[in-house]
């Protein structure tokens, strides 16, 4: 499963709804969004159906529409809390988006599997050898 790109602001997402809150304008944030993930987006659906085989999901598609991108996943939570990293609100917003796309990879057993059902592979727990000094 790969996810496509997320909304991209021209400025810092926290600091867009602070003035949001502040001017009561509600989607002011969305007056800063990038133009460019619209053409990524799309190419790399294209790609991971074509090329890779794989299931594709979109965030903008699950956050955005014409009118703007959500900026929250629940009252009071925003969706991210800076430019790069979603809230667990926003990772759990996500999730539920990419499981109904996908419930078949969401299905007890099929996509996530519990740590303790992982092998414990003896070299993962070993020190790296040591590098000599010149």
């Amino acid at each position: 499963m790969v996810f496509g790109p997320f909304p991209v602001y021209d400025t810092e997402f926290p600091r867009l709804l602070a003035k949001a809150i502040s001017s009561q304008e509600s989607g002011f944030p969305g007056k800063h969004l990038g133009s460019q993930e619209q053409i990524l987006d799309e190419r790399m659906n294209q790609m991971a159906a074509e090329t890779c085989h794989v299931s594709y999901v979109s965030p903008l598609k699950n956050l955005c529409s014409k009118s703007g991108c959500g900026e929250y996943a629940a009252p009071g939570a925003p969706l991210e809390f800076d430019g790069s990293h979603r809230t667990l609100q926003g990772t759990n917003l996500l999730g539920r988006a990419a499981s109904s796309d996908f419930p078949h990879l969401f299905e007890k057993g099929e996509f996530v599997r519990p740590v303790s059902s992982i092998p414990q592979d003896s070299k993962l727990n070993e020190k790296p050898p040591r590098v000599p000094s010149r």
